[in-house]
């Protein structure tokens, strides 16, 4: 899974700063596996993770809302076809 986006186990893909997590290519290897992706979705992985801690994005609200708050992210376009995802259209 780490040789899917070229990682080293201890490497830092984003830091939520609001929840002081440190969030490492291992733990989210760990948790894609466990989530049935296979390796070349870890790019992808990556960059959702990168954008959830962007401070622009504000992960501060959904994490600790009492009301029900999700985190909802769509893969499309050209990266989801060459990886066969959401091919139901």
């Amino acid at each position: 899974m780490l040789a899917g986006a070229g990682l080293e186990p201890d490497a830092e893909i984003a830091f939520i700063e609001t929840r002081q997590a440190r969030i490492t290519a291992e733990k989210a290897a760990i948790n894609a596996v466990l989530a049935g992706c296979r390796p070349e979705y870890m790019p992808v992985i990556v960059a959702a993770l990168e954008a959830l801690a962007d401070p622009a994005y504000g992960y501060h609200g959904p994490a600790t809302s009492t009301g029900g708050a999700a985190v909802f992210m769509l893969v499309d376009g050209p990266v989801a076809r060459d990886l066969e995802i959401q091919l139901g259209r």
